[in-house]
């Protein structure tokens, strides 16, 4: 076996250029594999020969004097290690390019950019101006490696808006970035939401009680209605729960422990009993075309039980916070609109378009104190109520259609 001499600095330094058209290597005997590459530019290149797979291959290593002698040989024997463990070091050194641009380009302001841009295409612009506020609290962060950040770091902004005597803010800034961490999760820009599990609230002070919020203008509540209906992320259960509870202007509470024999899809009729109901008084609720159709659907989910929207626990209804929650989760946050604020807005809505106020206040079964509303309660006046849910769920239908082409 002929041994080959460990190169030396001098040696390298005193290599001739080799002709035109030439090259010349010079083998290195300390690390088996590691040579040097000589062009006839004068450039030196530091490559490492091995064999995997029963494939030769070569890996670059630098260049020399930039790379070093002793350098290259630390580098050759790290790939020679990887070589061994049947890692091919080119594929890891790719991986590790890319890690290391992924980085680089993948800061919080960036992601939590491209996160805000997408979310507020349908948002009403009252919620879309709340994101790019939350997205401003967090400006500290923007100019930092998303994978770099810490729960102290969202903390410290949190407890910051705190000390303005904003409590309602500093919740909502910490769970805008913890979206803004589960989406770059999902891209793979980082392994772990730092966020997932904090609990950070725990740390912060109680949020203050506001009364129940809604969206009252047309335009807004029409963005409201588009964003529930194209969030598929949401279960069906909620999402279809968001989508009937718009059209009957139900309590939450009667919407969510509905029973499947209480409606009547053939006479599109919904009859919630009085044990459910705040007056204590059976309710009838005429359902519109579009109510219909939702139910339809939802048959395919829960129509094997007796619960309309049954909860995760077996024989329980779905969860007073389930709809709540996934209003949160698309941004539209509780200072704005609620799911009780939904009667709030078929109420506002439709007496602003003109619309009988005592037969939206009978539809939403308030009670009356003067006798003309009782006499009109008596009667029920099934056949106007009925036009008037009709009416409602066709005007949510063309300020759905509105709002999908202003984005103003």
């Amino acid at each position: 076996m002929k041994l080959v001499a460990a190169l030396t600095p001098t040696v390298i330094d005193s290599i001739a250029r080799p002709a035109k058209g030439t090259t010349k290597k010079l083998t290195d005997g300390a690390v088996p594999g590691l040579h040097m590459l000589v062009k006839d530019t004068g450039r030196r290149y530091w490559r490492l020969k091995y064999r995997l797979h029963d494939e030769e291959k070569i890996f670059s290593i630098g260049v020399y004097p930039e790379t070093g002698l002793e350098q290259a040989r630390s580098a050759a024997r790290d790939a020679r290690s990887l070589v061994k463990k049947n890692i091919d070091p080119n594929d890891a050194k790719k991986a590790a390019a890319t890690a290391a641009y992924v980085a680089k380009v993948s800061t919080f302001g960036l992601v939590g950019r491209e996160f805000v841009d997408l979310k507020t295409k349908s948002l009403a612009p009252a919620t879309a101006r709340k994101l790019e506020w939350m997205y401003g609290c967090l400006e500290s962060l923007h100019n930092r490696p998303i994978g770099e950040i810490k729960t102290q770091d969202v903390l410290a902004i949190q407890k910051a808006i705190q000390a303005k005597d904003h409590m309602e803010a500093a919740h909502r800034v910490g769970q805008f970035a913890g979206r803004v961490f589960a989406s770059a999760l999902r891209a793979g820009f980082i392994a772990a939401n730092p966020l997932a599990g904090a609990k950070l609230g725990e740390d912060l002070q109680p949020r203050r009680n506001r009364p129940m919020a809604a969206y009252t203008d047309p335009r807004e509540f029409g963005q409201l209605m588009r964003w529930i209906d194209t969030d598929t992320s949401r279960s069906a259960n909620v999402r279809h729960g968001l989508q009937l509870i718009a059209r009957v202007a139900l309590r939450p509470g009667e919407l969510r422990q509905a029973l499947w024999s209480e409606i009547d899809l053939v006479k599109a009729e919904w009859r919630v009993p009085a044990s459910r109901m705040k007056m204590r008084r059976e309710h009838l609720v005429p359902l519109s075309r579009q109510a219909v159709a939702i139910l339809e659907r939802h048959k395919a989910v829960s129509g094997s039980g007796q619960l309309v929207f049954p909860g995760l626990r077996s024989g329980r209804p779905m969860s007073d916070a389930a709809m709540n929650k996934a209003l949160a989760d698309m941004m539209v946050f509780p200072e704005f609109h609620v799911v009780h604020g939904f009667r709030s807005s078929f109420s506002t809505i439709m007496n602003e378009n003109g619309h009988d106020s005592v037969l939206i206040d009978l539809q939403l079964s308030h009670r009356k104190r003067d006798k003309i509303a009782g006499i009109y309660d008596r009667s029920e006046r099934v056949p106007e109520r009925r036009k008037l849910l009709q009416d409602w769920s066709d005007l949510i239908d063309r300020l759905k259609e509105e709002a999908g082409t202003d984005r103003a």
